[in-house]
């Protein structure tokens, strides 16, 4: 048989994996009765399994009559060099021993062994194997023994988005192969050591007990005791970003000890450890998978919350483990409401946290997390403030993840005037800015966050006090002081006080326009203006700004609308206002400008009311900063008219671009000169 393609046979045979290369191959029998015999040569070149190079396989066989045996020779050739290689017998005439095998590897490649994996499980497996392996038995039940080096071998175990490494010896016999004090590698080269046992019966009924030392150092010794280890700083155990579905996500630093126990059928892996410096472990609040649709994030009553449960994205049958963290204030722990508004909380802490995930992918987690210090970047629309969380504060979780019970209470500092919430009642006695404490307390769920509203004036006087406690007594009250003092850093008149103006009502308005304005263009500025005063007049105007011809052409205006009341027996009247100014600069610096303007002519009881409604003008300005008369180039340019040209302060430096022209004295060029500056 010559040139036969194996991916064709792959339906027939009906292989789990893809198989391809090139099949050739002959042999002769000769059987007459005196004198058996046999011999043949096969080959597959250019092997893949599911599109991992394996390489180029050959292998003999003839008969042996002397020793009534089949003899096997064979090797692997990857990349023009031999890796692998075997010879030996086959015995016909025994009922024990009848293999009787050599497996010699050389630099022998595992990639092919990822065909066999899932990706989402282990996924880049590569290494070499050097060493030899004797096959005895039968073929029933073969027996090996002997061993191999494994050389920069590694993997990257999906769940946790790291690949590991290692290099050592692993022993075999008859009832399985062994591996003593290894070292295993994270991504940064920390390492830690591994002593393991895998058991097989006949390559079934496979049994596993591995247990991972992160608690010792694997490499560095303690310098003057060469035999001992010194302790582990930290290793890497986790390393993924968010996928939709994710109920956690993160860097994971820790110390400890890990062990995975069980058969094939059924996995036990148990982790024991520490959280070190470096570690961030993210709760994402939001996808499609994971949280009703008709759920919010942030309510300000209790509700109920819901869950829909998604379908695990790595199967888990069989599969128990544990996780039991010892977090300490190295970590950091983030809460993320809402990503793109970044909307979260980050905290660093300590407490003892169990996360279990049961062969089915349920997670749960139970434990309660302490707060040591922690931020709540608090958003909403356009509010966008840092809130610090007060120690004491904690989170517990008691199953569900996204259920834990939440009991935080964070502060927000600014600096405000009670006498602006009623004159009236307060005087003027407390009329300077105190240290006011704007709170955010949240409980409840994590899922369903219940956030309440309190506001503290530590140094207040008593009557100070009472004013507050009356705020806080009437919750739309409150909540109108809160977001006040949020946004323009100041209190309100309260509803129905003499001094209640629409004034502090507009400016809270405006801020809020305005940082949405912002965020809509680049190229153009936009504004809002809205003011009130106590004699009744109000303002609504739009502001304008953009910038033409590189920069140097810039056009800005504001229109809108005046409702002036001049005196108290006139009628309220509307008057149209508008600014445009349109102005050029006439060199780079701007020093010189030109403008055009046409402004508005507001009407009050000392303005001429019959002056009309608008007035225009144009007009060329000179602006310049200096902080001495050897800076200000005005002034230096007028005397430079009279200084020889080594002495200018500022000599005009000609173009060397320019056709030669004949000189030229000083004061034909000054305007020139200027112009350029």
């Amino acid at each position: 048989m010559s040139h036969l393609q194996l991916d064709d046979f792959t339906p027939i045979i009906q292989s789990p994996v893809a198989l391809n290369g090139e099949l050739n191959g002959f042999g002769e029998i000769s059987t007459p009765f005196t004198n058996l015999g046999f011999n043949g040569d096969a080959s597959i070149k250019g092997l893949f399994i599911d599109q991992e190079e394996v390489g180029d396989v050959f292998v003999q066989s003839n008969w042996e009559k002397g020793k009534q045996s089949i003899g096997l020779k064979g090797d692997l050739i990857y990349k023009n060099t031999q890796t692998f290689a075997f010879d030996g017998f086959y015995h016909l005439n025994r009922t024990k021993d009848v293999l009787d095998f050599n497996l010699v590897f050389d630099d022998t490649d595992i990639q092919f062994t990822n065909a066999f994996m899932d990706p989402q499980v282990v996924s880049d497996i590569e290494g070499t194997l050097n060493g030899k392996i004797k096959v005895k038995g039968t073929l029933d039940k073969p027996l090996l023994s002997g061993g191999f080096d494994l050389e920069n071998g590694g993997a990257k175990i999906g769940i946790l988005g790291v690949k590991f490494r290692t290099n050592g010896e692993i022993y075999c016999d008859e009832y399985g192969f062994y591996m003593d004090n290894i070292p295993i590698f994270d991504q940064e080269g920390n390492a830690g050591s591994l002593v393991g046992s895998i058991y097989q019966d006949n390559f079934l009924d496979w049994n596993f007990d591995l247990a991972f030392n992160l608690e010792d150092d694997a490499v560095n010794k303690d310098p003057i005791i060469p035999w001992k280890a010194v302790p582990l700083n930290k290793f890497l155990v986790m390393n993924t970003s968010y996928q939709e579905g994710d109920s956690y996500y993160g860097k994971v630093y820790m110390t400890g000890y890990a062990n995975i126990f069980g058969y094939a059928e059924h996995l036990e892996i148990t982790v024991d450890a520490k959280t070190e410096k470096g570690t961030t472990i993210n709760f994402p609040m939001y996808g499609t998978s994971e949280i009703s649709a008709d759920e919010d994030f942030i309510t300000f009553t209790s509700a109920d919350s819901s869950l829909v449960s998604g379908d695990p994205k790595i199967d888990f049958t069989g599969v128990d483990l544990n996780l039991n963290f010892d977090v300490t204030p190295d970590a950091k722990l983030k809460i993320i409401f809402d990503e793109k508004l970044g909307d979260e909380i980050v905290t660093d802490g300590s407490g003892k946290i169990s996360m279990r995930v049961d062969n089915l992918g349920d997670i749960s987690l139970d434990g309660t997390y302490t707060v040591n210090e922690g931020v709540y970047n608090f958003a909403m629309g356009p509010i966008k403030q840092n809130f610090f969380i007060e120690q004491g504060g904690y989170i517990t979780w008691t199953g569900d993840p996204y259920n834990a019970n939440l009991n935080l209470r964070s502060y927000y500092k600014t600096k405000a005037n009670l006498s602006e919430i009623s004159v009236d009642q307060i005087g003027n006695s407390t009329g300077t800015n105190q240290d006011v404490l704007c709170y955010l307390d949240i409980t409840q769920t994590l899922v369903k966050p219940a956030i309440a509203f309190d506001i503290e004036v530590p140094n207040a006087d008593e009557s100070g006090k009472a004013l507050i406690n009356r705020i806080k007594s009437d919750p739309e009250e409150l909540n109108r002081q809160f977001f006040s003092l949020l946004l323009v850093k100041s209190f309100q008149p309260l509803k129905g006080s003499n001094t209640a103006t629409s004034g502090t009502a507009l400016d809270l308005a405006a801020n809020q326009i305005n940082s949405m304005l912002s965020q809509l263009s680049q190229s153009y500025k936009l504004a809002v203006n809205m003011d009130a005063n106590s004699l009744g007049d109000k303002t609504y105007e739009l502001g304008l700004s953009k910038e033409f011809l590189d920069n140097r052409l810039i056009l800005s205006g504001s229109f809108g609308v005046e409702n002036s009341t001049a005196t108290k027996t006139s009628s309220s009247q509307n008057f149209l206002i508008g600014d445009v100014n349109l102005e050029y600069l006439l060199n780079e610096t701007g020093t010189f400008r030109v403008n055009i303007f046409n402004e508005s002519n507001q009407s009050n009881v000392i303005q001429d009311n019959n002056q009309g409604l608008f007035k225009q003008g144009i007009g060329i300005n000179y602006q310049e900063d200096f902080t001495g008369f050897k800076n200000f180039k005005l002034f230096q340019y007028f005397f430079d008219l009279f200084r020889k040209s080594d002495d200018k302060r500022f000599p005009y430096k000609k173009n060397k671009k320019r056709m030669p022209v004949p000189p030229i004295d000083s004061k034909s060029i000054s305007l020139a000169t200027l112009l350029e500056e």
